[in-house]
């Protein structure tokens, strides 16, 4: 005679007695690994693991079927699950995927954007002849990495900078520099790029800009992290070996992925963190049709530090640089000051007691930086854009994106305006 009933079950459960605490023991092993690792991926992946495991322990206990067929199709399933994920890191290895642009995983470096191609000295520049869109804007780049819709081989007017000049978040036709061209009647080259810094921008005005032989060259200082960009710049010079040459450990799947759900499942620390730091940096601005709208002011008002006078010398000696060569080619420089929003509008916004705004300074940068072009660059000359958007902020109307740190195509008006007078004022 077989075994009885009472026999059998008694026996399934000795058999499964195994395998359960073998996936108990891997998961408690998980969650306690998992704290001495500070990477948030590897985190949501010890976690996705674990649970992984528990379910599969759940169905061992619950399952009709016996503990050998379903162990058969644990192992069946994690064999799939870890052969799919080896395939589609072996199709990034082989550079036929890259899941930056799959997942658009936020970049904490610019030089890490598929986008971009490295460089010794610029570290990153627009791959050529790129053409892409971006929440409803049409970015287009001529054959150096710059946002022109044609390539050229003159120009009546450069114009380097950052992202504020590059016109980031604004239709082509909207950028101060396009503007300024219809304002001119004269040909005028986009040469600013997003994420550049005052070293940068050298190299752009002496490696594309004076070849075009320009009558004037319009350098774009951005308050809000060119002082900062000069240190970043010369820290990641030095480190240029170790930032660089691992593009698999960029492309790969899980590197992409685990972000990705983590930005959508909520459990992005660093974005909750931002979102709660931006909250405290609200106040009101009034708009065209006197509604007040919340404006958030991502770059503060502090005083300068030390780091940033070391900055400002820096600048000096770059600006020195820039004026000898543009003065070498016959080129008219104009450094224009690009104020951060809350300059702006600190006069026309209305902030609750909590509100951090509400007890930032105004620093003295501004004049500090036309001195410094007046003793380094003598016959240079400066513009601050400060008074004439602060006066068009007064009598309302968005200057800036209420998020972003940008200008809209209202403030690009005004900085086109204003640039455009300046040189006809300056009869260049």
């Amino acid at each position: 005679m077989g075994p009885r009933p009472e026999e059998d079950r008694r026996l399934s459960r000795t058999a499964l007695a195994a395998p359960v605490l073998i996936l108990i023991a891997g998961t408690v092993a998980l969650l306690w690994w998992k704290p001495a690792v500070q990477s948030p991926n590897v985190h949501l992946l010890a976690d996705a693991a674990a649970s992984y495991l528990l379910v599969w322990g759940a169905v061992l206990l619950v399952s009709r079927r016996t503990p050998a067929e379903t162990a058969k199709g644990f192992a069946v399933t994690t064999a799939t699950l870890l052969l799919l994920v080896g395939l589609l890191e072996t199709a990034a290895l082989g550079g036929v995927v890259d899941f930056r642009e799959v997942f658009a995983r936020p970049l904490p470096e610019p030089w890490d954007n598929p986008g971009n191609v490295t460089d010794p000295v610029l570290l990153h520049i627009r791959k050529p002849h790129s053409d892409f869109v971006w929440n409803g804007v049409r970015y287009q780049y001529d054959r150096n990495g710059f946002r022109n819709r044609e390539d050229s081989r003159a120009a009546d007017v450069v114009v380097v900078g950052d992202s504020f000049m590059e016109g980031w978040e604004v239709p082509q036709d909207a950028m101060a520099s396009s503007r300024l061209g219809r304002a001119l009647g004269r040909r005028v080259v986009n040469l600013a790029q997003s994420g550049y810094g005052p070293q940068q921008e050298l190299e752009v005005l002496r490696r594309f800009g004076l070849p075009l032989a320009p009558k004037v060259c319009i350098w774009g200082f951005f308050e809000g992290n060119d002082l900062g960009d000069v240190y970043r710049y010369e820290e990641a010079r030095r480190n240029w070996g170790s930032l660089v040459g691992t593009p698999f450990s960029q492309r790969s799947f899980l590197r992409n992925a685990l972000p990705a759900v983590r930005r959508l499942t909520g459990l992005d620390e660093g974005a909750q963190e931002s979102m709660k730091r931006m909250r405290n940096r609200s106040c009101l601005v009034r708009e065209g049709d006197g509604r007040s709208v919340p404006m958030y002011f991502w770059y503060e008002g502090y005083f300068l530090s030390e780091k940033d006078e070391a900055s400002l010398r820096e600048v000096r000696r770059l600006l020195r640089q820039a004026a000898d060569l543009c003065r070498a080619r016959g080129t008219d420089l104009l450094v224009v000051f690009i104020p951060v929003k809350y300059r702006v509008y600190r006069r026309a916004m209305e902030c609750d007691t909590g509100a951090e705004p509400r007890y930032w300074v105004e620093n003295a940068l501004p004049g500090r930086l036309e001195a410094i072009v007046r003793e380094a660059a003598p016959g240079a000359g400066y513009l601050d854009l400060t008074p004439p958007l602060a006066a068009r902020a007064g009598h309302g109307g968005l200057l800036y994106f209420p998020i972003d740190t940008h200008w809209t195509n209202a403030g690009h008006a005004v900085a086109a305006a204003e640039i455009a007078r300046d040189l006809e004022r300056r009869s260049w």
